[in-house]
């Protein structure tokens, strides 16, 4: 028998990346969630999946009414099909944001949000316990609650939760893999976080990851996991199936010393094409990042237009429909002269140099950890308090590299005004 764990969907989310670039395909990628979404389905009728549940976040908040009408479309198919589904709320889908209700639908169980509740499907020998989310913010250890596991069957936890903590997850619904282990389920549906991540095979503890990347921040395939189940046993080792429809990537891409821009340009290509191949029926949007020091800086740092352009036309040249550059950022740096003559210089530009560049600087109140820290943390509160972030965190990566972009710039303009006054 098998069963097919989701989460995260996030039906009716904007996606991100498409408010600086229109040339994207917009319109596809607005509608990547619910292109997900049927492809579950299709993977539930080709799997004959007995039980389809999802940990929470079905939709990404109070759905307008074309969404919601599309949903239940899909979720009535998949039923049809002959897969039960069970469903459980997110913080993003809690009781108190959804103003609309999925129409009653046979075959489909939603899980309670004031108490733990479980689902019984004793012709399959599977029990199902969870509890969703009431309002929002669920701050207490609510698998406390849940069940006791039910003899001879398969018990399956569905929570919403990022167990101790995930990294740019609110902790919600906090517990310890301990805490779960200790119901004596044999798998535990997790949702919330958007990496998949699988913390333990005794009992099987897994968040799917998300059906579908959202942003830049969410690069790498995104699905479900299908498990195979039998005798009140997970049979095997549960298996991740891709589903998304747009594929977000990075592609940082490092100057080599001597390589001239074209050469540059044709080696981004090659690796552009290298992403494609690894899905040729999916939309990729890729963030372009060119780093280092090079002679390809000065052809880049003098006309960064002409350059941006001839990477969108590599892409266009390798697939037409199928790869956007999402973002190019030209982070390049010119190639410095040896650090120690750089310092023993004695005029301008070795100042600056012993100033920006000294490996052993005098210690200042700020130094450029502090700062990038400082920068991150700001801009958190930006965010809780209701604001938008207007640019992302500075890192000291970036601090050195703008010192050693300055150091340069000041070679060359010194370089240009000799060269006027000879």
């Amino acid at each position: 028998m098998i069963l097919i764990h989701a989460a995260d969907l996030h039906l009716g989310s904007p996606l991100g990346g498409l408010d600086h670039n229109d040339q994207l395909p917009a319109r596809r990628i607005r509608q990547a969630p619910m292109r997900a979404f049927e492809r579950l389905a299709e993977l539930c009728a080709d799997r004959a999946a007995d039980v389809l549940v999802i940990a929470g976040d079905l939709f990404d908040g109070d759905a307008d009414l074309a969404t919601m009408r599309e949903a239940a479309q899909v979720l009535e198919r998949i039923c049809r099909a002959g897969t039960k589904v069970v469903t459980i709320r997110g913080n993003h889908d809690a009781d108190s944001r959804m103003l609309r209700r999925l129409p009653a639908i046979d075959g489909l169980e939603q899980l309670p949000t004031d108490r733990a509740g479980t689902v019984r499907f004793d012709e399959l020998g599977i029990a199902i316990h969870g509890r969703g989310f009431d309002t929002p913010r669920v701050l207490e250890n609510i698998v406390l609650d849940y069940a006791d596991a039910v003899d001879g069957a398969l018990n399956v936890g569905l929570l919403h939760t990022s167990l101790a903590g995930a990294p740019g997850h609110s902790p919600y619904a906090p517990c310890t893999v301990a805490d779960l282990a200790a119901r004596g389920y044999q798998y535990w549906a997790l949702g919330h976080v958007h990496k998949r991540q699988v913390h333990s095979e005794q009992p099987w503890i897994i968040h799917p990851g998300n059906t579908q990347g959202r942003d830049v921040g969410e690069t790498g395939a995104r699905g479900v996991t299908v498990v195979e189940f039998g005798d009140g046993q997970v049979l095997g080792t549960p298996e991740h199936v891709d589903l998304d429809e747009v594929r977000w990537s990075r592609l940082r891409v490092e100057l080599e010393a001597d390589e001239p821009v074209e050469d540059l340009i044709e080696r981004v290509g090659e690796q552009l094409a290298t992403i494609v191949a690894r899905g040729a029926d999916l939309v990729h949007l890729v963030r372009v990042e060119l780093v280092g020091r090079g002679v390809a800086h000065d052809a880049l740092d003098a006309d960064p237009a002409r350059w941006r352009d001839a990477l969108n036309t590599a892409a266009l040249e390798i697939s037409p429909e199928g790869l956007y550059l999402e973002r190019i950022k030209l982070r390049t740096s010119p190639r410095l002269p040896d650090r120690e003559e750089l310092l023993a210089r004695e005029d301008f530009v070795g100042a600056a140099a012993r100033e920006l560049l000294d490996a052993d600087p005098e210690p200042t109140p700020l130094d450029a950890d502090a700062f990038a820290a400082l920068d991150k943390k700001l801009g958190q509160l930006q965010v809780a308090a209701g604001g938008a972030e207007l640019m992302p965190a500075l890192s000291a990566e970036e601090l050195a590299q703008a010192r050693e972009s300055l150091v340069g710039r000041l070679l060359v303009a010194h370089a240009q005004d000799a060269e006027v006054v000879r």
